[in-house]
């Protein structure tokens, strides 16, 4: 209602559509642990005349219970641990969004341990896709989200030869 971006559960219909395409087996929604964020404001809140009139926004994540390590780099080379859904519950509610994957930085990698023989894949983002991505550590291995607007390091190609890549 008052932002731009996916909600998480838009983002879980996506992603049984992409594994429906890619002809993977999606995991039930109920399978992830849902975590209320709290009330959100976003961006489209702050551009109309009346805000106060517009009912706010939840945030949802639903989060794996999964033996998860996520990493993330501003630049490409140097990471640091991050969280892969984190509490946004006590920030501002026009920040809430951030909970998903650190809120976006150029690379995140994201280490499944529970699924070491699975495949690896790259997901090139902006902001929406930063609540699709949780979803996907139930089928694979290694998944780096690349956001497009901020990472610079190496083309795409040369990324997934280095990297291991079986889908982009």
């Amino acid at each position: 209602r008052t932002d731009h971006h996916w909600t998480a559960l838009g983002a879980y219909y996506s992603y049984c559509a992409m594994c429906e395409a890619a002809g993977l087996e999606a995991a039930p929604l109920d399978s992830f642990r849902e975590w209320n964020q709290g009330d959100f404001k976003g961006s489209i809140y702050y551009q109309v005349k009346y805000p106060n009139k517009l009912k706010m926004d939840t945030v949802y994540a639903y989060v794996p219970d999964d033996d998860i390590e996520a990493t993330n780099s501003s630049n490409g080379y140097y990471f640091t641990e991050t969280e892969l859904i984190a509490d946004r519950t006590t920030w501002d509610p026009n920040c809430r969004y951030l909970c998903f994957i650190s809120g976006g930085t150029a690379i995140t990698k994201i280490v499944n341990n529970d699924l070491p023989d699975a495949p690896n894949c790259v997901v090139v983002i902006d902001s929406f896709g930063n609540c699709f991505v949780p979803f996907l550590t139930r089928n694979y291995h290694t998944i780096y989200a690349i956001d497009y607007r901020k990472y610079r390091m190496m083309d795409l190609q040369r990324f997934c030869q280095q990297n291991d890549i079986d889908d982009v």
